[in-house]
């Protein structure tokens, strides 16, 4: 009987793995397929949904993705792609079919394939046709928040190729679909320019257009066949290599150029503890490129985002093993999103569309850089000599200085009113500056917040120039202005003319902006005395702002740090307008440009298309947001704008390795900045500025003077000199400056040999031609 029994567990467990065998495919078909039905477009949880599918899937041994990196023509043609364009440097080859084309390096041979020829067969019939097209489009229809992919692998497709004087044209359409664009692309001496013009979309039907990629697979590689990275503009800069990851990544970088959209995307909820965050915010997405380089056969790309496109566009940047097997990195052209619209007072909420297309033309210019520059310091240099070119930046030479900001005033919560919190009077830096001065520091940039009527957090930019009274007022600051013009330290007024208190403004909160779900925007600080600041209408920015810089210079005030306008750009809502982040910009940079003309204008942490109104950067990260999948990072930013625009970095205060920190700083030519009090920082622990645990001018007097001393010898050294080469071999770095001196800078903690110079450990060596 207990046989029999065995026998009948043993039958029903054989039936129950083999059911689960025969059926297996068709429960993963499913599986796949479902992921459509449960897409949130604005989280972007289709892609996470994908990735979590694609990974049940073993990729099988005998397929192999690989392309050969050098290609030969035949009969004038590589892979059917034929010849459309040729220059000196580059040939451009197309495939009419597929909008597929290869870029030809004429010298050495080295190619860039913008297509998979044979797709990865562990990949559904999605991606396949995703990576074998040239341009993909992306629609929504029957207000569905999730998109649907359209490529140029549709059967009905109309696809009109003509050829111009330096490339072609594509007019494609959908006729099921009634969506359709035009393909502008144009081989350059340098490289190539697509673009796919505002004016050239086609919407004829229900189907409302949402996304755009323009040549995704450009430079692509499969599990690691080629040597190189990805480069990603992550804080400093970060590369993720091309290197068979064997599934560790499932998800890819996502960077949102310019910051997110608050305007639509809703607010994260951070982690707390003890009502402080414990997790540090990754940093924003400062200039609008990403790249790749094949360092084994020396070629490689810098995508640089135009046409208004560089506002409303994400750089993706995949690894293979997330969703995927290639690597691959592109900018997503976003025309609509979806966002939460709320149900009113009843609670609960709809999840809608936007009606309303971003209007912008869709351009990505992408510099070839080949043999000696195949490297992430010829993408920088290429970044640099656009920049120059296109006037974007403005070349500002100074001497070394240090730069100090001093927090002036502060509030914590009273009874029933905020009482004062005094850091840092007219006086008190005064009194910092004559102290330097014995002992040597004479070049200081100066930055006071906190000095206006209610202080650093709950002042409020008003229209006239108002000091706050316990600092000094407007009598002591103007006479400590008046008395620095004939010494070495510049001190600048830091104005934040986009944030206000709705909890001490109401007045202005109907001045607010709104989001695109009509409610009004709330930072949420998560502090003390101000929980939440809105964000003031860009109309109503400049017109505040006007009439404040007409005050200063009535008053001689010359000098202005401004933050808050410089690096945020929204969509927002005036009555039943949607107005984009592109018509944000526009007004922002006016006012900044106007401002310019007026007062000498620093920025803080500044989006690339300020670059030109800033006569330094002030706030330059030299770090990454440090993701799982970034194999180092690189001072892409430092090598782009050292010699060209003084870049000032974050506070050494809160550093922990404050000597590593220090090294950085010599090995990017980043000048040092320390926050300063006068009085302990312990007064501020219940005001919003309680995350200062440490910026007492007695404590770091010390550190001020020695960072002053050794930096401006090697800055002296380096004077209008830019990097031309950084390397990096396991912890010593090689920075080579464009006069030949050259520094090598030891991070590790054994002394390391190179070029015939011993760097100790934690150190750094001058050496080159002086």
């Amino acid at each position: 009987m207990e046989r029999q029994f065995s026998n009948k567990i043993k039958f029903i467990i054989f039936t129950w793995f083999a059911t689960l065998f025969i059926f297996s495919p068709l429960l993963g078909y499913a599986i796949t397929s479902n992921t459509e039905e449960i897409d949130d477009y604005d989280d972007e949880t289709y892609y996470e949904q994908e990735i979590e599918d694609d990974l049940t899937i073993e990729l099988p041994a005998r397929f192999d993705g690989s392309r050969e990196g050098v290609a030969e023509l035949s009969n004038g043609m590589i892979d059917g792609h034929r010849l459309v364009a040729t220059n000196e440097n580059l040939k451009l080859f197309l495939l009419d079919e597929t909008l597929s084309i290869i870029v030809r390096n004429r010298q050495t041979g080295a190619v860039l394939y913008s297509t998979v020829d044979t797709p990865d067969p562990s990949n559904n019939i999605i991606w396949q046709n995703f990576s074998r097209s040239g341009v993909i489009i992306e629609f929504l229809t029957d207000n569905h928040v999730h998109p649907t992919r359209v490529t140029l692998l549709e059967p009905d497709v109309q696809n009109n190729v003509t050829l111009t004087n330096n490339g072609f044209r594509a007019d494609v359409y959908f006729p099921h679909l009634e969506i359709g664009y035009s393909l502008f692309v144009e081989l350059t001496d340098t490289g190539i320019i697509a673009d796919v013009p505002d004016a050239y979309l086609i919407e004829t039907g229900d189907n409302l257009i949402s996304g755009l990629y323009i040549f995704p697979f450009l430079g692509y590689t499969h599990l690691g066949s080629r040597e190189g990275y990805m480069f990603i503009p992550d804080g400093s800069g970060a590369l993720i290599y091309l290197q068979y990851n064997n599934r560790r990544f499932s998800q890819p970088f996502r960077g949102k150029v310019f910051g997110e959209n608050m305007g639509i995307t809703l607010q994260s909820i951070p982690t707390l503890l003890r009502g402080r965050s414990v997790v540090t915010e990754s940093h924003n997405v400062l200039i609008p490129v990403f790249g790749m380089v094949h360092t084994d056969i020396e070629i490689g790309f810098l995508g640089i985002i135009e046409g208004g496109g560089e506002f409303n566009a994400v750089i993706e940047a995949y690894p293979n093993g997330a969703i995927t097997n290639y690597d691959w990195i592109t900018a997503r052209f976003v025309y609509r999103q979806s966002f939460m619209q709320s149900m009113g007072a009843g609670g609960g909420a709809l999840t809608l569309i936007q009606n309303e297309r971003n209007v912008f033309d869709a351009r990505i210019r992408f510099e070839i850089v080949t043999e000696d520059d195949a490297n992430y310091t010829g993408l920088a240099r290429s970044f640099r000599e656009y920049l120059l070119s296109s006037e974007n930046v403005v070349p500002t030479q100074e001497d070394f200085r240090v730069r100090l900001d001093f927090l002036g005033l502060e509030q914590e919560s009273g009874m029933f009113f905020n009482r004062n919190v005094v850091m840092t009077t007219v006086d008190d830096i005064a009194n910092i500056r004559d102290r330097l001065q014995i002992a040597g520091v004479e070049n200081i940039l100066g930055i006071y917040r906190g000095w206006q009527h209610g202080g650093l957090t709950v002042g409020t930019l008003n229209r006239s120039f108002r000091t706050a009274s316990v600092l000094g007022g407007n009598r002591d600051l103007t006479r400590l202005l008046r008395d620095l013009e004939n010494t070495n330290m510049d001190l600048y007024l830091f104005a934040d003319p986009l944030r206000i208190s709705a909890s001490v403004t109401s007045t202005l909160r109907f001045s607010a902006i709104r989001q695109i779900n009509r409610q009004i925007f709330e930072e949420v600080v998560y502090q003390p005395v101000v929980g939440s600041f809105n964000f003031l209408q860009p109309s109503q920015v400049e017109n505040i702002f006007r009439g404040f810089t007409n005050s200063i210079e009535s008053n001689n005030v010359e000098r202005l740090l401004i933050g808050g306008i410089s690096n945020n750009v929204f969509s927002h809502r005036t009555g039943n307008v949607l107005n984009g982040r592109t018509e944000t910009a526009e007004v922002f940079e006016s006012l900044i440009s106007n401002t310019n003309e007026s007062v000498t204008l620093l920025l803080e942490q500044p989006f690339s298309f300020l670059w030109a109104y800033t006569n330094a950067f002030i706030n330059a990260p030299v770090r990454g947001s440090n993701y799982v999948f970034t194999s180092r990072e690189v001072p892409f930013l430092a090598i782009t704008l050292r010699g060209t625009i003084p870049l000032y970095s974050e506070p050494v205060n809160f550093e922990a390795n404050q000597r590593e920190f220090f090294l950085q700083l010599v090995e990017q030519g980043v000048r040092p900045t320390f926050y300063i009090t006068n009085e302990s920082p312990e007064l501020l622990k219940h005001t919003n500025s309680s995350h200062i645990f440490t910026s007492e001018f007695d404590r770091f007097e010390e550190r001020i003077v020695a960072y002053y001393h050794e930096l401006r010898e090697i800055y002296e050294l380096t004077l209008g000199a830019t990097i031309e080469r950084h390397e990096r071999i396991n912890d010593l770095a090689i920075v080579e400056y464009s006069n030949g001196i050259i520094i090598y800078i030891n991070f590790s903690n054994q002394s390391r040999v190179m070029s015939g110079y011993i760097i100790e450990p934690m150190s750094y060596r001058i050496g080159g031609t002086r």
